[in-house]
């Protein structure tokens, strides 16, 4: 029984991983779902700011933090999003798989554990 508690720890192990990539991809496809909003935010936040016609060092500041966030959503709007909907589809894929497998092996071995 020791080889099928190893295999066990194993695949949730994977799992949990594969989980993690799941999640990763659904936050990115999150983000990509709303990047278009964050781009009109930032260009009217700027707006904003050119019309208080303000200066000095607290100005430049909230212009480097709108520059730093139109450069995130420049980066997402580059990202494939198809391929972002196919990574999350995947890992969910193989997360379902995995469970059912573990799921299996476990009810296998608790009517082993049973008949003895």
């Amino acid at each position: 029984m020791r080889g099928v508690e190893l295999l066990l720890q194993a695949a949730r192990k994977e799992l949990k991983r594969l989980e993690r990539v799941a999640q990763k991809a659904a936050d990115a496809i999150q983000e990509s779902d709303n990047v278009v909003d964050e781009l009109i935010a930032v260009n009217r936040e700027f707006e904003q700011i050119i019309e208080s016609r303000e200066a000095g060092a607290e100005v430049v500041k909230k212009l480097d933090i709108l520059q730093a966030r139109r450069e995130r959503a420049v980066e997402v709007l580059g990202q494939d999003y198809q391929a972002l909907l196919d990574k999350k589809f995947d890992a969910d894929f193989d997360c379902s798989a995995l469970l059912g497998e573990i799921r299996t092996i476990e009810f296998r071995q608790a009517v082993r554990n049973a008949n003895r």
